[in-house]
């Protein structure tokens, strides 16, 4: 900013705050009145002197003579760096920041040889690449789409922030700059823990956490795509916990819209983020989906796992719905009492008990066989809660809620497969309290040293 820039919004400045010396501070209500519109009047006032800076002013570009504020005819063209790029005049730019817009003219040079246009004040500036947005406005963009669909979230950040864009171009921002950015983050994140699986013990970073029990879940939830077909979105979640049921540290989500080998190595990654080489205890809870296993065996080989007890008591409640009727006192008895076996891992009066109506479930009875049958290794609830361990996986079920079903699935919706993945990946970040070390991340990559009132 010029010193003649900043001459003029001194003035300015001095002319609103003298002009609310005829306004009544009589309430609070006044004086927050008063407060907002300064606050509003500043940046507008703010982005009106900046845009009125020539170019020529606030930075010199390449080639230029130090003596004559002249244009050079021409500047080496940073594209082929075979030829030159030769002027053509002046181009303006609107730049959408925090404070408002911001409009810049800059010189435009072209090169014949690349067939390319380039304005070297655009790095000089460091104005956002590909897009009418700063850093700043992506992310905030990024997190009210993430948190509410295109349209309320473009509502919301005009009454707020008084920054006016339409639902279209916030889907296409989400879609070109925050999916992508979000992908990268993971990845980074993949490519520092994945390798320390293969690290001795004792070499492990120190910086790692230590939890004392930490519970790896996932399961799995329709969402819908483009051409009225439905994709099974993945979400897996770890968290932490005390022995005494407090919280070591918020729980964080990953998800994957795709096969099961990709999905295991990010739930991975995301659990010795989490402390799982160092945690005391790691517990894996599921229900009996087989690719769920699967990745739990070849990912967390030494996690105790066990069964959600109430996917399995849902065999067991069908069997008391069949045998004694919907609803009915009987069948609730039943049920209570198979429920009190089970958590005491009482299998000989459990089945038992099942025997007795075998003539009157017999199908029912058939698959709770077969069902505990295939998991009866992870079903010694009453060792699990001696241990102090939980036994439900609803933990699972609520973040498949939370991370698809509240934003992906509403009325109308229908989703590519990038805008999906990418879409559940910023509410995992949110969800998840990593939205701070992801702008943190996406400051880093596009450059952004210090955050400007404006920007």
């Amino acid at each position: 900013m010029t010193d003649e820039t900043k001459h003029r919004l001194r003035e300015r400045f001095e002319r609103l705050l003298s002009d609310t010396d005829t306004c009544p501070q009589t309430t609070i209500a006044d004086l927050e009145s008063m407060l907002l519109h300064l606050q509003k009047q500043v940046a507008t006032a703010t982005c009106e002197e900046v845009s009125r800076e020539k170019s020529d002013e606030e930075c010199k570009e390449p080639g230029a003579d130090e003596l004559s504020l002249a244009p050079p005819t021409k500047v080496a063209c940073p594209h082929c760096l075979q030829g030159n790029a030769w002027y053509k005049g002046e181009r303006t730019r609107h730049i959408l920041t925090m404070g408002g817009s911001l409009l810049f003219k800059r010189r435009y040079y072209y090169c014949r040889h690349c067939k390319k246009g380039i304005c070297p004040s655009d790095s000089a500036r460091a104005l956002p690449q590909n897009t009418r947005f700063t850093t700043c406005v992506q992310q905030e963009v990024a997190f009210l789409c993430a948190c509410l669909p295109f349209e309320q979230a473009t509502k919301t950040l005009s009454r707020l922030c008084h920054l006016v864009l339409s639902p279209a171009s916030a889907q296409r921002l989400c879609r070109e700059q925050a999916h992508s950015m979000a992908s990268d983050f993971v990845q980074s994140r993949d490519k520092r823990m994945l390798p320390l699986a293969f690290v001795p013990l004792s070499s492990l970073p120190q910086s790692l956490p230590k939890p004392e029990v930490l519970y790896v879940m996932a399961d799995g939830v329709h969402t819908p795509m483009q051409k009225g077909s439905w994709q099974e979105m993945k979400v897996g979640v770890v968290r932490s916990l005390f022995k005494d049921g407090r919280v070591d540290q918020e729980s964080q989500f990953v998800n994957h819209l795709g096969n099961c080998h990709d999905f295991g190595a990010q739930w991975e990654s995301l659990a010795i983020n989490a402390g799982s080489l160092m945690a005391k205890h790691l517990v894996m809870i599921g229900d009996g989906a087989v690719w769920l296993w699967n990745i739990a065996t070849q990912r967390f080989p030494q996690a105790v796992q066990i069964l959600d007890f109430w996917h399995a008591l849902e065999y067991v409640g069908k069997v008391a719905r069949v045998a004694f009727g919907e609803g009915t006192q009987a069948g609730k008895v039943w049920l209570l009492k198979r429920s009190a076996e089970m958590k005491k891992s009482a299998w000989v009066c459990f089945f038992a008990a099942l025997e007795l109506v075998r003539d009157l479930a017999g199908d029912c009875v058939a698959d709770v066989v077969r069902y505990f049958g295939n998991n009866s290794c992870r079903m010694d609830y009453a060792l699990y809660l001696r241990s102090g361990f939980c036994i439900g996986s609803g933990l699972a079920e609520s973040s498949c809620k939370r991370i698809v079903t509240q934003r992906l699935k509403g009325s109308g919706m229908h989703w590519s497969e990038g805008g999906a993945q990418g879409m559940a990946g910023l509410r995992c970040l949110i969800l998840g309290n990593q939205w701070d070390a992801f702008t943190c991340f996406w400051d880093r990559v596009r450059g952004v040293a210090t955050l400007s009132p404006l920007l």
